[in-house]
């Protein structure tokens, strides 16, 4: 198991295991396609996992450097952001009943919606 202090910069395990699975998986697709005997199809069938595993890792990769980019630029998180609560209804107008003192401490939160239409923030422990 990688801890965030271990020296594994590009996640090699991380991109063996992805490398595993997809193979895994076109092995899947290839004998799948030669069971039912039709290689008219294969090309397709392979086509598209394989256009698949391109964007995926693609995107992923394109991802991870833009976020170690931004961890270049500004260095770790120094605190979390802090903003005002004035929440009074929520994004479909409903009124929000919110005790965020008994909230702050709360490991389960239970949301109901009274006869009024009122939405009910409370504890649910």
């Amino acid at each position: 198991m990688l801890r965030s202090g271990d020296n594994d910069p590009f996640g090699r395990r991380r991109i063996l295991f992805g490398i595993l699975a997809w193979l895994l998986f076109l092995a899947v697709v290839v004998r799948w396609a030669f069971v039912r005997n039709d290689s008219a199809t294969l090309v397709l069938e392979l086509a598209i996992p394989v256009t698949m595993l391109f964007v995926v890792v693609v995107a992923t990769e394109l991802w991870i450097r833009h976020n170690i980019g931004i961890y270049k630029r500004k260095g770790p998180r120094r605190k979390t952001a802090v903003f005002d609560a004035p929440w009074t209804s929520d994004s479909l107008g409903r009124a929000l009943d919110i005790d965020l003192t008994q909230l702050l401490g709360a490991s389960v939160v239970v949301v109901s919606v009274d006869s009024q239409g009122n939405k009910i923030y409370r504890s649910g422990q």
